[in-house]
């Protein structure tokens, strides 16, 4: 956090908790590289923009949901199955 807080600007932001976080396309740089035999290749150089949206508070309880037991993934499929249908038949 002390890294954050002075590269940033977040003053003594001690409790920052990730809200939002996502990827973006930047431009494709070409580049040549060579081969054996005077021969050459192109290179595409693929950058990203990454967005984090930073929240100040405690965590929430639950960051991340908990996972379905055994049964609870068994009833689920059960479910699932149940729900389908072919259609067009009679």
């Amino acid at each position: 956090m002390e890294k954050l807080s002075t590269t940033c600007l977040l003053p003594r932001c001690m409790h920052a908790v990730s809200e939002d976080s996502f990827v973006g396309k930047a431009k494709t740089v070409k580049g040549v590289r060579k081969h054996a035999r005077m021969r050459f290749g192109v290179i595409h150089y693929r950058y990203t923009h990454y967005f984090v949206r930073l929240r100040e508070g405690q965590p929430p309880k639950h960051y991340f949901p908990p996972r379905p037991t055994g049964n609870e993934m068994l009833q689920e499929y059960l479910e699932r199955l149940r729900q389908r249908r072919i259609m067009s038949s009679l």
